[in-house]
């Protein structure tokens, strides 16, 4: 075979065969072996497409003050099918609601940046985001000072991410 480095580079189309090897397929005689194949770049592409193995919700979002009600400001993905809501709960406690029930099985990360101390009440140290609980019909997270515990307004460049499985 020669160097790749031989080759023109060129602008591939869905009839566009690419070399492979196909694994582990199952022979007549009931061995497996691996194959080297040729493959369309279509039938490539195919497999990015391939449903994931759950949905995602990831959005970026801000909660200002002591009485602001948090927003996403930027929806990066939602391929949960659902909207989802937040409200505020009590001061450094925040609620994303979807429209209908999710399943249990949920992974949720969520964190903040901060550029200033402003929150409120006044903070005495650095501020944690972290999720306090989850259910069917919303997550709650909390927004902590790491000095004294309390919880506190004014999460600034949040990110959450949920998937469900």
């Amino acid at each position: 075979m020669a160097e790749i480095q031989a080759y023109p580079q060129g602008t591939p189309a869905t009839d566009t065969m690419l070399v492979g090897t196909q694994m582990n397929v199952l022979q007549s005689d009931g061995t497996r072996k691996n194959l080297t194949r040729n493959f369309t770049a279509a039938s490539i592409a195919g497999l990015a497409d391939a449903p994931a193995a759950y949905t995602t919700y990831v959005a970026r979002w801000t909660q200002s003050g002591a009485s602001g009600v948090p927003i996403s400001t930027n929806v990066l993905q939602n391929t949960t099918g659902l909207t989802w809501t937040w409200t505020k709960a009590g001061v450094g406690i925040y609620d994303l609601t979807p429209n209908a029930a999710m399943k249990d099985n949920l992974y949720v990360n969520v964190s903040s940046w901060e550029d200033k101390n402003t929150s409120t009440p006044a903070s005495t140290g650095t501020k944690s985001l972290s999720v306090k609980t989850t259910g069917p019909n919303y997550i709650r997270i909390t927004n902590q000072d790491n000095a004294d515990s309390s919880y506190v307004d004014d999460v600034q460049n949040g990110m959450i991410e949920i998937r469900i499985y």
